[in-house]
């Protein structure tokens, strides 16, 4: 089912409003609750808004996503989010693993399972647009809540790549200086990893 490399692309989950944000008091953590079915990428509030329904879905809400995942083997594996607006929670199996806040920027959220099923659930608030755009995060539109790109799901295999940057600088004579680094995360006996690699 899996390779160490391979990602699988979370698609169907089940979507639960949370108007009144009593999904955390009432144990919604655990995703053992009834929803509606929904395909990630998802924006709770899409379609068309105007007057008071406009202003309510402008001022933002609460809702969880939740859905069943399976582990073919015990090991360590990542969650990857592409975008969650604005504030959010992921939990496996009712435990805490990742607290975001954002927009656009992805994220993961790492999680040691043994093998067999487990229970994923997602709660993303993205209420009151003025408290975001005091911290920078501006927006002009209302259906700005969800999980608004793909969420993968991918067994970490022994070592890890990761926090890739470029560098480049022109110099004086035309040519072009190029750096490259990347982190190296190591999850096996202690070793010696040779990266190799090529610019095309």
């Amino acid at each position: 089912l899996f390779r160490s490399s391979a990602a699988v692309t979370l698609t169907r989950w089940r979507y639960r409003a949370d108007p009144r944000n009593r999904g955390l008091d009432n144990g919604w953590r655990d995703g053992d609750w009834r929803g509606s079915v929904v395909s990630v990428p998802h924006s709770p509030n899409a379609g068309a808004h105007s007057g008071a329904a406009g202003r309510r879905a402008y001022d933002g809400s609460v809702g969880w996503y939740a859905r069943e995942i399976q582990a073919p083997v015990d090991g360590e594996y990542a969650l990857h989010f592409e975008s969650a607006h604005h504030r959010a929670q992921v939990f496996v199996d009712g435990t805490l693993l990742r607290r975001h806040v954002g927009a656009y920027e992805s994220f993961s959220a790492r999680a040691r399972l043994a093998a067999g099923r487990h229970t994923v659930a997602v709660r993303v608030d993205w209420r009151d647009p003025q408290r975001q755009a005091a911290e920078d995060w501006q927006r002009a539109w209302f259906d700005y809540g969800g999980l608004q790109r793909p969420v993968t799901l991918t067994r970490l295999g022994p070592s890890q790549l990761g926090a890739l940057h470029v560098r480049t600088r022109l110099r004086s004579d035309g040519r072009a200086r190029v750096d490259v680094s990347v982190r190296v995360r190591n999850r096996a006996t202690a070793r010696t990893l040779r990266l190799t690699g090529a610019l095309t």
